[in-house]
């Protein structure tokens, strides 16, 4: 697989606390369960993290600026939730088989990035990883 698409709806998950994203207890914990489901869906359970060069483009569709965090926060909070998970550091037993699911490695892998806002009524977001 190429490239990985995913859309939900909402907002995708900001770093912008002092624990991690991956904790149960983390105030975004919905949007990254959210988000993890939504990749499996898409990538299934054998799928492979791509292990070279990606690129990263987000998509968000909000009415306006105020309805949006810091696009960094939001790549930020994207990255981590899509790299491969070190059970280690952080058990995160409330992912449950979710914590094998990733896109790719390391977020360092990312090269290249894309942030779009357009101005719509409408609350998706559209993530786009794809090999470089």
């Amino acid at each position: 697989m190429a490239e990985v698409t995913i859309a939900l709806d909402g907002r995708p998950p900001k770093k912008s606390e002092a624990y991690s994203l991956l904790n149960e207890k983390h105030p975004k914990a919905s949007q990254v369960l959210a988000l993890l489901e939504a990749v499996f869906a898409v990538v299934g359970p054998d799928f492979a993290p791509y292990s070279g060069p990606v690129g990263l483009e987000v998509t968000l569709w909000a009415p306006d600026d105020r309805d949006l965090g810091d696009a960094t926060n939001y790549l930020g909070g994207i990255g981590d939730v899509l790299q491969t998970k070190n059970p280690k550091r952080n058990p995160m037993t409330h992912l449950g088989a979710l914590t094998t699911v990733a896109v790719f490695a390391d977020d360092r892998q990312v090269r290249e990035v894309n942030y779009r806002h357009i101005i719509d009524p409408k609350p998706p977001y559209q993530i786009r990883v794809y090999e470089l």
